[in-house]
Parts: C-alpha cells; sequence; structure tokens
C-alpha cells in the first residue's frame, strides 16, 4: 500500500504543514501525496496514544479520522486482558482447539489487533501493565464494511506480523450474522459506530441509535458467541444501557491519565454450556463475584461495575469493583470539618456513581451527599484518584475569594457542589490558571460554602 518512496516521503515530512504538501503534490510524481498526507496527520494524531504503531513508518492510515477515534494502546491491552481472562474460563469441549474471535466493526484495526495476541501469557495484574507481545494463539477474524480501511488493516497486520487475522469487508448486519465465516466464535467485539446518520460530525449516545444497533442484533449474535464486549459511549448511561442490555455481567469503566475514555459492557449468553457462572447463593448479590480487588474474567449473575484508571507513563492501574447493591448498601460518614488531607475519586469511580462505596471501604469523610470530595486527618495513600495536602480552609463569600485571589493570582480552581460554576468563581475571584496551588469552592454537610487552599500530592 505504501511503496519505499512513500515511506521516506513521510519520514522525511513528518513536522510540515501538509496543505502546502498537497499544494505541491506535482513536485513529488513518484509518491501517493494525498495517502501520505493523510498518514502524516494520523501519525501525529497516534504519536502518545500508540506508540508501537508510530514507530513503524511503514503502516497506512487512509482516514485521519479513524486515527483520531481508534483506540489507544492502553485501553487495547486492557480490552485483551478481560477477554483473555474470560475464554481461559471456558469449559471448552477440546481445549486444543484454537480460541476464535471476531471484531465485527474493525476501523483502523487496533482492537482486533489486541485482541488477536490473546494467549501471549498472563495480563492480569491490575498494578502494573504487560509489555509481553510475543506469540499468537488465536484464529481472529476482522469485519469492516469500509473496503479502504479493510485494506488498509491488511496491509498493517501483515506488516506488524500478525498473521492471524483474517479480514473481510463485510457489513454486518440482521442478513449475514448467522452466515460469518468460520463461526461460531469463543468471543466477539463491537463497537458501533456513534455518528448521526444526518450529520456525520455529531455523535449519538443512545444505543437505539448505533450502527450497527446491538440491541437489536445480540440475539443473532449469541447465535454465534457466548460472550459479547461491546464499546459504548463513555457518556452513556450506565443503568439505562444496563436495563436495555439485561444480558451484561460486567461493566468496566476505562480512563487514560483520568479522563474518562472508554465503556465496555460484557454481555454473557448464560444459556451457553461453556460459560462458567458463579451463580450467588440466597440472591445474595452483596459481594463481587471476582477473584480479588481488580480481576478480571469471571462471569456471574450480578453485575459487576470495574473502574479503571490507567497510568502508562507509571505503569499502574487504579481499580476499584463494585455492584450497584454494594453502593446502595453503604454506610456514609460524613465529615464535620475538612481534615489535614481532601480526595478526589478518579473519574471512573465518578461515572460509576460509587459515592458512598468509596467513604466506606476507605474511612474516608465525604463532604456533603451531593459533594463528591473525601477528607481525612491521616493519609489514606491507597485512595484511588487525586490527593491533596489541605493548607487553609476559609468561610466563602465575596470579600474572601477577593482576599484568596491576591493571595494565589494563579491557581487551578474547581467548584464542586456549589452555588456558581468553576467558570462563574473565576470570574468572581479573578484567579487565572496555572501555579501550583488547588482551590475548590465547596459545600460542606452543614450547607456552608468554603474554600479549600490545597497541593497536590499525587
Amino acid at each position: 500500500m505504501l511503496t519505499q518512496k512513500d515511506i521516506e516521503f513521510i519520514i522525511k515530512h513528518e513536522g510540515s504543514d501538509t496543505s502546502k504538501l498537497l499544494l505541491g503534490a506535482s513536485k513529488y510524481p513518484d509518491v501517493n501525496v494525498k495517502l501520505c498526507v493523510n498518514c502524516i496527520e494520523s501519525r501525529q494524531k497516534i504519536k502518545s496514544k500508540l506508540p508501537h504503531w508510530y514507530s513503524n513508518p511503514a503502516l497506512a492510515y487512509p482516514f485521519p479520522l479513524s486515527a483520531e477515534q481508534c483506540s489507544s494502546e492502553a485501553t487495547g491491552r486492557y480490552k485483551r486482558e478481560v477477554m483473555e481472562g474470560i475464554v481461559t474460563n471456558y469449559k471448552r469441549e477440546d481445549a486444543s482447539r484454537e480460541i476464535s474471535g471476531a471484531d465485527l466493526t474493525g476501523g483502523m484495526g487496533v482492537d482486533s489487533w489486541f485482541l488477536s495476541q490473546i494467549g501471549r501469557g498472563s495480563h492480569n495484574d491490575c498494578e502494573s501493565l504487560s509489555e509481553n507481545d510475543n506469540g499468537s494463539q488465536v484464529n481472529f477474524h476482522y469485519f469492516e464494511r469500509n473496503a479502504e480501511l479493510c485494506e488498509a488493516a491488511n496491509y498493517n497486520f501483515n506488516k506488524l506480523g500478525a498473521n492471524n487475522i483474517s479480514v473481510h469487508n463485510i457489513e454486518i448486519g440482521h442478513d449475514n450474522i448467522t452466515q460469518l465465516p468460520q463461526a461460531p466464535y469463543d468471543f466477539i467485539f463491537i463497537d458501533p459506530a456513534r455518528r448521526s446518520k444526518s450529520d456525520k460530525s455529531s455523535k449519538v449516545i443512545s444505543l437505539q441509535d448505533y450502527e450497527p444497533n446491538l440491541i437489536e442484533l445480540k440475539g443473532q449474535l449469541f447465535s454465534q458467541t457466548p460472550v459479547i464486549m461491546a464499546k459504548v459511549s463513555p457518556m452513556a448511561d450506565i443503568k439505562l444501557n444496563l436495563k436495555q442490555l439485561p444480558e451484561t455481567s460486567e461493566v468496566h469503566i476505562l480512563s487514560v491519565d483520568n479522563e474518562c475514555k472508554e465503556l465496555l459492557f460484557i454481555l454473557a449468553n448464560r444459556d451457553d454450556s461453556r460459560i462458567a457462572t458463579n451463580k450467588p447463593q440466597n440472591g445474595d448479590c452483596n459481594e463481587p463475584e471476582i477473584n480479588g480487588e481488580g480481576e478480571n474474567g469471571t462471569l456471574g449473575e450480578c453485575v459487576i461495575i470495574k473502574t479503571v484508571n490507567i497510568k502508562p507513563r507509571q505503569n499502574v492501574r487504579e481499580c476499584f469493583s463494585f455492584t450497584f447493591d454494594q453502593e446502595e448498601r453503604a454506610t456514609v460518614k460524613y465529615a464535620n470539618k475538612v481534615g489535614n488531607f481532601l480526595y478526589e475519586p478518579n473519574k471512573s469511580i465518578l461515572k460509576a456513581g460509587a459515592f458512598k462505596l468509596v467513604s466506606e471501604r476507605f474511612n474516608a469523610h465525604k463532604l456533603a451527599p451531593s459533594t463528591h470530595l473525601y477528607t481525612s486527618d491521616a493519609l489514606i495513600e491507597e485512595f484511588p484518584g487525586k490527593i491533596y495536602l489541605v493548607e487553609e480552609c476559609i468561610p466563602f463569600s465575596k470579600k474572601t475569594i477577593k482576599e484568596v485571589a491576591s493571595k494565589y493570582p494563579k491557581a487551578d480552581l474547581t467548584a464542586r457542589n456549589f452555588p456558581l460554576d468553576t467558570n462563574a468563581v473565576k470570574k468572581l475571584s479573578g484567579i487565572k490558571d496555572g501555579g501550583e496551588k488547588h482551590i475548590f469552592a465547596t459545600t460542606l454537610n452543614s450547607g456552608e460554602k468554603i474554600i479549600i487552599i490545597a497541593s497536590l500530592r499525587k
């Protein structure tokens, strides 16, 4: 797909103005300038999130938008580990048979590439990221409706040495789900398109608006696999999706560097003999059915919510698992005052809504029912989120916020459960972004409005 001259052009013009390259395309008669420009722009988008792919300039990217929307290396690896934990627990009739899988919405092929690597060793350590990317034990199938993406994926898989992936230029729908090549599969991954049919620049959140429509197709999909991993919008309402996808046994909420990136719903066909379910005794769903905090791969009757904040640079993951039943029954402690330390749960936990359980599990006092900040006098080092050292706590008024601004003209200011939003407090105070301090404008359980000046500890 890329000639040697194309690759040399991409390397040479990595930092060039791509619009000028297109205008001067006639200067390079032996180069596919349009494709090379798309590759240059795409490589800029994947440089930090897909370093392994970026390090190979021979890979082709026909559409920069696909590079923008694709999974990162951190989330791709996580999905592989989750699915590996599940399929290796199957009651498989023929354990010697190769594991088979399919990605029904292949796109640029990043998730296919990672999922095709299942079987390369253990990756279930939630505290560190595995770097072992050698070997292959999966018969994998990539499906994509766009012919150019298929051509690029096939070319890239060969360049990456992923010879166990078969590429199919097929649009998945009701008419062909039961006729997929070499089906049934041990697992299926699906990441439906979330762009509006009428306005491709507009994103949709509702499952009914996805292409393909998972709600309509899941019955047929279960005739081809016992397990489906579905990626949905990170903005989606988890509880609403659970009502629409009652086959869900696990929900994984993935953040990278505390930015919520993906929601993964694991759907299990419990009527399939291969699924090793752990049915709760006497209807008790109080404890997540997992093999220790943060581990992956057990399918059960209760929906387990697994929140993960991946910190690639530190080679660490913050994991917190629970059920909604646990959150409902949790006992929360409220603070009478702000202690020496202030805690802000990571975005995955906030998205999951585990507000009371965080207080119970870590013995941290919540500032107020709707203030999702926590405090303690003694340090809780294992708290899954940001930890601040409290320096001052001041009653809020127009006068005191001006006094704070004169002392800290630059700070990271945030309003939490406060009559004014963050931008309004910034405007009122005159505090500019920057500096080393973090200032919270928030509300205590007593109803008192306060200003907290703190320093980030981690």
